[in-house]
């Protein structure tokens, strides 16, 4: 489809087919997906693994319920985004994280320091 090809984290990943304005339009318009199979993977399982999860980054996890989904950011203790990410909860003691191919080692690292 004549997309412009990136390397992403090892991956051949299209960033672009149409234009941005376009591809937003028709996301805006019709229908989008977008395929985490590239992305990170990450578990914290756990009693408490809610609220640790929920320290540490922008949004409240107890806003959704089990077996959904948020976006959100993990940030360094100075404010600085390290990647913005997708949340899933699972149940109290067991989280999802979708971070970026790209920064999933720095995330699980970050992840790490706190417990």
């Amino acid at each position: 489809m004549k997309a412009k090809i990136a390397d992403f984290g090892g991956w051949a990943m299209p960033i672009e087919y149409t234009g941005v304005v376009d591809e937003h339009e028709a996301v805006r318009n019709d229908v989008g997906i977008f395929d985490v199979s590239h992305m990170g993977k990450l578990t914290i399982t756990g009693n408490g693994a809610l609220d640790a999860v929920n320290a540490i980054l922008v949004n409240d996890i107890n806003r959704i319920g089990d077996g959904q989904a948020q976006y959100s950011m993990l940030c360094n203790p100075s404010g600085g985004v390290i990647d913005d990410l997708i949340v899933y909860r699972v149940s109290t003691d067991e989280i999802r994280i979708v971070p970026n191919a790209s920064n999933a080692d720095e995330v699980s690292a970050e992840l790490r320091k706190l417990w």
